[in-house]
């Protein structure tokens, strides 16, 4: 079984963010790297498809539609994990992806989408 690897759209690829994903070992590419900024969201959910990566966005409502649209058209996705508004920091947002990083295979992720925000207090 393979680990999940992160593809990170426009709206994360701050840099702290990816500097904590990184030093914790997580497999990481992000959109400048990959020559996708710019590109549409259904063109960064079918990169991320095809290179076997798990999309990372904040675009909740945009990449919420294109699921439902690519399961509902029997079109495979190796997973979204949407961040919502109430994560504070990029320390926060990291920590959690990396929970989900290392509770989970990258199968397991196959046409997934999880929602990350702030925990209950």
């Amino acid at each position: 079984m393979a680990q999940i690897r992160i593809y990170l759209d426009e709206d994360s690829t701050a840099h702290r963010f990816q500097r904590i994903l990184r030093a914790a070992g997580c497999d990481t590419l992000a959109a400048g790297e990959a020559a996708m900024l710019a590109k549409s969201d259904r063109e960064q959910l079918e990169f991320a498809a095809r290179t076997g990566r798990v999309l990372f966005t904040g675009n909740q409502g945009d990449f919420a539609r294109l699921h439902r649209q690519w399961i509902a058209s029997g079109a495979t996705h190796s997973g979204i994990v949407i961040r919502t508004r109430g994560l504070i920091s990029p320390e926060a947002q990291a920590q959690r992806l990396l929970e989900i990083v290392a509770t989970r295979m990258a199968d397991e992720m196959v046409n997934t989408l999880l929602f990350i925000g702030r925990r209950a207090a």
